[in-house]
């Protein structure tokens, strides 16, 4: 089991209790606000003991629409966020 830390369209990174060997293919699964995304990925070289990205290598038309509406959706946010700081900075 392990902790989402980043995600795109085309993979991620998570957070590993130890890696596991680079080229292993595994399903991943985590819950988004727009529902879950269930892809299978091939995990690449760790960058450390506990951080390892990976890459989609399948995933299904219903996940992957969930995942891009996900990452839309957290880029308004940000923007949104971002325009709240702005309005309230001190010049």
């Amino acid at each position: 089991m392990g902790n989402l830390q980043v995600v795109s369209l085309t993979g991620g990174l998570l957070k590993l209790p130890k890696p596991l060997r680079s080229g292993s293919r595994v399903k991943l699964m985590f819950l988004t606000r727009k529902g879950s995304v269930l892809g299978a990925v091939e995990m690449l070289n760790p960058l450390s003991w506990s951080l390892q990205p990976f890459k989609f290598v399948e995933l299904y038309d219903d996940d992957e629409e969930r995942l891009q509406a996900a990452i839309q959706a957290s880029l308004a946010k940000n923007r949104r966020d971002h325009g709240q700081v702005e309005r309230f900075r001190a010049w």
